[in-house]
């Protein structure tokens, strides 16, 4: 009986081979140290500043469709996308162009950010990104990356108050 199911364990995984060799799997870390963000209708007019990065993607290869995220933070505020689907229409090429949307969150550090007096201090909005990959040597990248995000202005997800943010980055990744 010992015999059958090593045999059967066997033929499963000749089998099941060939079937995962076409579905590869890519999970890929950014870092970008070199960045910038310039918020609009913020409680004092603007705000801007330098800021940092760390993002994540996860596609399947020769996939039109990846899924990624990221958070930005500086002294003023800190941004994070949980999931953004991204179009990327050369997939494999070594010059990768893709374009997003992704809801967002913010969270202001300082007053000069929040409009509100009391505000719980978390903002949801929607995100549109453009990044360009550029392929290096075995899975590293350089990757450069931008950022439209549209932020309510109240505790409300939805009120008619907004506040925009503009943000670029430019920094390394590596897949997995």
């Amino acid at each position: 009986m010992r015999r059958v199911w090593v045999v059967l364990v066997f033929c499963l995984g000749g089998l099941a081979g060939p079937a995962w060799a076409g579905h590869a799997q890519s999970l890929s870390i950014t870092f970008s140290p070199v960045g910038g963000f310039l918020l609009t209708q913020a409680a004092e007019g603007k705000a801007a500043g330098y800021s940092v990065e760390v993002g994540w993607s996860y596609r399947r290869t020769h996939a039109l469709v990846e899924v990624g995220g990221h958070v930005a933070s500086s002294w003023v505020l800190t941004t994070a996308t949980p999931v953004s689907v991204r179009f990327t229409p050369l997939r494999e090429a070594r010059l990768r162009p893709s374009l997003g949307l992704g809801a967002s969150f913010l969270i202001p550090h300082v007053r000069a950010v929040s409009r509100q007096e009391g505000h719980p201090g978390l903002l949801v909005g929607l995100e549109l990104s453009a990044g360009l990959e550029l392929g290096l040597a075995e899975g590293w990248f350089l990757s450069s990356e931008a950022y439209y995000q549209n932020f309510s202005a109240q505790p409300e997800p939805l009120s008619g108050e907004r506040q925009g943010m503009s943000s670029v980055f430019l920094g390394m990744g590596f897949r997995l």
